[in-house]
């Protein structure tokens, strides 16, 4: 019972429905200034959401049964890779440089459930960078 009461989502409900026109108040500008001391804010616009929708948190959207990277990053680095490649193959770019990003990225997603994405995207990377990151993959 504790647990319920004292969660972040049924103290900013009741905080919500406490403050409706009592933001005068000095205990109501108290607690929004010890808020402001802890560098917290009330977003108007967040609110309680199912758990189905997913809890974004750190380039993922987390759900009860699986873990999912979120679209905007998947988009983000198929650019950046591309871009990555294209001035690799230039000359622009050492290749240590382009299998640490790649890398970094294959760290970062293994959190989530990204077998088949990170396969995807390995098949687009060279051969040649492939085998300096090979020992990586197999982690």
């Amino acid at each position: 019972m504790f647990d319920t009461l004292t969660s972040w989502e049924n103290l900013l409900l009741a905080w919500r429905n406490a403050s409706r026109g009592k933001r005068s108040q000095p205990n109501v500008a108290a607690f929004e200034h010890r808020l402001e001391s802890l560098r917290l804010t009330v977003h108007r616009g967040s609110h309680p959401r199912p758990v189905t929708e997913g809890i974004p948190f750190l380039g993922f959207v987390t759900f009860p049964q699986k873990c999912r990277l979120k679209r905007r990053k998947n988009i983000e680095f198929r650019r950046h890779l591309r871009a990555a490649v294209a001035s690799y193959e230039a000359g622009e770019l050492p290749a240590g440089r382009l299998a640490a990003s790649v890398q970094g990225w294959l760290a970062h997603t293994r959190y989530g459930n990204t077998a088949g994405l990170r396969q995807e995207m390995l098949n687009n990377i060279p051969s040649e960078i492939l085998g300096l990151i090979e020992p990586a993959i197999r982690k």
